[in-house]
């Protein structure tokens, strides 16, 4: 339950320092880079949390529809967790070393999503596999100024 009513605050509270929003997205989608991206600047900074599943224009979760337009032919609960899969590899793969991450299928409002919360850790500095650094500024991934 606490899980959920975070959740919903989250998305109420909009994109952020630590709140980013991504749509489903299925294996060697264009999107996989920004979320990576993400979860790098989240572990290099405060830490945050990506929710799968959001629109992030109006912060208004895509329901069943979108995750099985992003996972044709599979049923609702095995997309769901294919996508988790995706997810978890995306993260152990392509970013190094690896941050201290978890990942739930939630549902909110009713409609199914995902919640990737990435933690921060001030003695490590994580990129992305070609040594891309990002930090998060506002609601944006931004490689970091020389001192500061």
């Amino acid at each position: 339950m606490g899980t959920l009513s975070r959740a919903e605050r989250d998305l109420a509270k909009g994109e952020g320092d630590q709140i980013e929003f991504k749509p489903f997205i299925s294996s060697r989608d264009p999107k996989e880079g920004e979320i990576v991206d993400t979860a790098i600047a989240f572990a290099n900074t405060a830490g945050g949390r990506i929710f799968v599943g959001v629109a992030d224009r109006d912060a208004s979760p895509q329901g069943i529809r979108g995750l099985l337009q992003a996972f044709r032919g599979e049923g609702a609960d095995t997309a769901l967790k294919k996508q988790v899969e995706c997810l978890r590899w995306l993260i152990s793969n392509k970013v190094a070393p690896a941050p201290r991450f978890s990942i739930e299928e939630i549902h909110v409002f009713g409609e199914p999503m995902v919640a990737i919360t990435i933690e921060s850790d001030d003695a490590q500095h994580y990129v992305l596999g070609t040594n891309d650094v990002w930090v998060r500024r506002g609601a944006s991934n931004v490689r970091p100024r020389p001192g500061g």
